[in-house]
């Protein structure tokens, strides 16, 4: 760099002395100051791809590092265990009637797929009170109800103040189920625009939990591609159908994603499907467990996302393995 200064410094002085000028004329000395610059050019324009090269390859180990180090993270998985304490379950019970609760004029419903009839049985024996019923339109789905008025009064103790929205709160108050409980107002109610404080409350609980139990999927897709070597792109997404749009919206400004309204079927839906986030989500889902045959289908989608991390969903054995898990859902 020192050398190239003094050549310049040089070149100023040859313009300015008359005498090379007479000798060698104008047009000689300009060729040479227009190499001079063309060759500083060059070298900076070296120089500068060589840097962004180095940035690259910085990037790349960057984030092979991230990758090994969540890799080593979702290795294991602690022992499932229902929420541990009356707190803890009366958010995960908010989000469930949230999802998939009805609340009438003498009762407090819940419904349920027959394949977490489990779950169902498990909410009535912490409760203490209700039944379990089949529908009699559906052999796929039954309901938990609770009639009793010392039953409904449990279910409002547990469940006060942990609800995401208000429109649950207007049903218990227009069919006057406080019975002198004072009722505290949503997380909404509380902090309709502040996202933050939104994001840190739905983070903090397993209220999602028990709305994922009753609103959520988990969908693994290997769709076909003309732009990946073996054919097949891998799609791990996370979905949630829900007509309360505070609710969508929340989600997708806490983890991202993509929402819209579907017009034909009047609710609002809510996708994260990008990979490189995915364990944004699964954080979540590690700390605050599933409790419905949704977490078995949680399990696989995780260890599909590790794959992906190993790089195996580009070779054919890893792509036999994710075809292998998404049969045995189908079973």
């Amino acid at each position: 760099m020192k050398n190239i200064i003094s050549a310049g410094c040089l070149l100023i002085l040859l313009w300015r002395n008359n005498t090379f000028k007479n000798r060698y004329k104008n047009k000689y000395l300009f060729l040479l100051i227009f190499n001079y610059f063309s060759f500083i050019k060059n070298v900076f324009l070296y120089y500068s791809k060589l840097s962004i090269s180095y940035f690259q390859i910085d990037k790349k180990l960057f984030l092979s590092e991230i990758k090994l180090d969540l890799i080593k993270k979702y290795e294991h998985l602690k022992k499932h265990n229902r929420p541990s304490n009356d707190n803890d379950f009366g958010y995960y019970l908010a989000g469930l009637i949230e999802g998939d609760g009805y609340i009438g004029k003498r009762s407090i419903e819940i419904s349920f797929h027959i394949a977490d009839i489990s779950l169902a049985y498990y909410i009535k024996k912490r409760i203490g009170y209700g039944n379990v019923t089949k529908y009699t339109h559906t052999n796929n789905a039954i309901r938990y109800s609770v009639w009793n008025k010392e039953g409904i009064k449990v279910i409002l103790n547990f469940v006060n103040g942990k609800f995401f929205t208000k429109y649950k709160i207007d049903q218990i108050k227009k069919f006057k189920h406080t019975d002198k409980l004072e009722l505290l107002p949503s997380i909404y109610e509380r902090y309709p625009d502040d996202i933050c404080k939104q994001k840190n409350w739905i983070l903090s609980n397993s209220w999602l939990c028990g709305f994922t139990d009753a609103d959520g999927s988990f969908t693994i897709h290997l769709s076909k591609s003309a732009t990946h070597k073996l054919g097949y792109n891998l799609k791990l997404e996370y979905k949630i159908v829900q007509k309360y749009e505070e609710i969508i919206l929340a989600l997708k400004k806490t983890f991202g994603g993509f929402s819209y309204y579907d017009s034909k079927g009047f609710v609002y839906r809510y996708r994260f499907a990008s990979l490189k986030e995915q364990h944004i989500i699964i954080d979540y889902f590690d700390k605050f467990q599933l409790n419905s045959s949704k977490y078995i289908r949680y399990l696989k989608w995780r260890k599909c996302y590790r794959l992906y991390l190993e790089r195996q969903h580009l070779t054919l054995l890893g792509i036999q393995k994710i075809l292998n898990i998404m049969n045995s859902l189908r079973d």
